[in-house]
């Protein structure tokens, strides 16, 4: 479909005055809008920030939701959206009514919040009304104009590069309830932004795709109808594997995306050679963003094909007999084979890049006689806990680690460490201990005492909500925001929103298939 096409049934793009090409980022959050012709800056790719700036104020900024429609039927995004994508993410306003409920009371437990989450209101318009301005749509009216015609849910689709360019192709797929008033009202929306470079638009379903390359929407669109996202087989299994319903999702092919990235220039050889050798490039990545009950948000998520899968013969141990005045703690099963792994699949994915890696690890053990990985997998050993505490007996935070490894062995790393640092004009004082058959190292006497006893960390009821899945979990972080704040800057840095934070906690599991699974959960109250 396009405007040279005015006979058919559902006009789409090009429009008279939209959105700038993708790229170029150097002006304000916009999503339909581009910078009106006595404005310098170009405004930020619509597609990228529509998306990003709904998900943000979805789920931190004042999400609000009308508790009395609990439908959350109707297709998705992915069912508008062509096979193909390498990467999808997706925002739902209408999730089922528990999502809805738990959301809702989930927000208001954040002062901040509670005036922009009425039990009435309306998300749409609230993410309007903080873009109206910037967009140039002063003189729209939400409530008339717009509301009849916009839908509860958005999908970004993100394509391979075609047609000679580089850079990934990115496509919006907007929920609307009336296609003829969804075109009048874009169409509004651009002109009222001023003119700009041309963008398009086609229907697709319940949803109208809108991209900023030129001549590709209609078929994108056309796509769309006989070979959906939503019908890709591997997608929907990534997708069911993770979690049955939520507000928001994302997936990721990571190979076609590290290609992607590759051919864009995005990061360098190194740094993408680093994440793939972790991440694993051939597998794909899937989330599912939630609430569990009025007090928690959660993200789980599932990947395949790690290239560091399958290392842990047993799961973390020692994190819940932490002192119970611990803030902040990092625990790790079999580090020892972890950090082998880990280094080996890496080196593999720099490739040619291998030898700059080399070369720094070369010089690093010629001056201070430190070997990594191996020096590094001594140290963690067959379980490490790491931790902070907020300093019972001393106004200064306090840290530590347990580490269940070779004791002799750990301790001549520590010197090697301990003695680089004061060649390089530092210092690394530390207490070390021996209990239990492991070492103890720490930053203070009080607190190598306190990690060489039992402690009753594992009896807050923040904590076990937070790391359901410790038991089974091969890395865990445990962190409790507003007293590590405190015991880092003082009171001064923690305002009441944070104050509601009870904790945070993330695991992850892995198994020899390459599957890693993890969960991110926020508990306020």
């Amino acid at each position: 479909m396009s405007d040279d096409q005015p006979a058919a049934p559902r006009p789409a793009g090009p429009t008279p005055s939209a959105f700038p090409a993708y790229g170029g980022w150097s002006g304000s959050p916009d999503v339909l809008a581009a910078e009106a012709p006595e404005r310098s800056p170009r405004r930020a790719p619509w597609a990228l920030v529509g998306g990003i700036a709904l998900l943000v104020l979805a789920l931190v900024g004042g999400v609000t939701y009308a508790v009395g429609a609990l439908s959350g039927g109707g297709s998705q995004p992915d069912d508008a959206l062509p096979t193909g994508a390498f990467a999808y993410a997706s925002l739902d306003l209408d999730p089922a009514a528990a999502q809805k409920i738990d959301a809702f009371r989930f927000l208001r437990t954040f002062p901040a919040l509670r005036d922009k989450v009425p039990a009435d209101g309306d998300a749409r318009k609230v993410f309007f009304d903080a873009f109206a301005q910037d967009a140039g749509w002063s003189g729209v009216d939400f409530d008339s104009q717009v509301e009849p015609w916009l839908g509860k849910r958005l999908g970004v689709g993100v394509y391979p590069p075609s047609g000679g360019s580089s850079t990934p192709l990115v496509v919006l797929a907007l929920q609307v309830t009336d296609q003829d008033a969804a075109d009048a009202g874009l169409r509004r929306l651009a002109a009222a932004s001023g003119p700009a470079a041309g963008s398009q638009w086609a229907f697709s379903g319940d949803y109208a795709l809108l991209t900023d390359v030129p001549g590709v929407v209609a078929d994108l669109a056309k796509r769309a109808e006989s070979s959906p996202l939503s019908g890709d087989a591997t997608f929907s299994a990534d997708l069911a594997a993770v979690a049955d319903d939520g507000i928001a999702t994302a997936w990721v092919d990571m190979s076609a995306a590290f290609k992607a990235a590759a051919s864009s220039g995005l990061g360098s050889g190194v740094d993408l050679g680093v994440l793939s050798g972790v991440s694993g490039q051939a597998g794909r990545s899937t989330v599912v963003a939630r609430f569990d009950g009025a007090d928690t948000f959660e993200v789980v998520g599932r990947a395949t094909g790690v290239g560091t899968g399958g290392w842990a013969t047993h799961p973390v141990q020692g994190m819940d007999t932490l002192p119970g005045s611990t803030v902040a703690a990092v625990a790790l099963s079999d580090g020892d084979k972890l950090v082998p792994k880990a280094w080996a699949s890496m080196r593999r994915s720099l490739g040619d890049q291998a030898g700059q890696l080399d070369q720094s690890m070369a010089l690093l053990r010629s001056e201070f006689g430190i070997t990594i990985p191996d020096d590094l997998a001594t140290l963690l050993g067959s379980n490490a806990v790491l931790s902070l505490d907020s300093g019972q007996n001393s106004p200064a935070i306090e840290g530590g680690a347990r580490l269940s490894t070779d004791v002799t062995a750990a301790q001549a790393v520590v010197d090697k460490l301990e003695a680089a640092a004061k060649s390089s004009g530092g210092d690394l004082p530390v207490v070390r201990r021996e209990a239990g058959g492991d070492l103890i190292v720490a930053t203070t006497r009080s607190e190598a005492s306190r990690l060489a006893a039992t402690g009753d960390l594992g009896s807050n009821a923040d904590f076990r909500h937070a790391l359901p899945d410790l038991g089974s979990a091969h890395v865990a972080i445990w962190v409790r925001p507003a007293l590590l704040a405190t015991a880092l800057f003082g009171d001064s840095a923690v305002d009441e929103n944070l104050d509601h934070v009870k904790g945070v906690g993330i695991t992850v599991s892995s198994d020899h298939s390459g599957t890693a699974s993890y969960r991110f959960r926020l508990v306020a109250r």
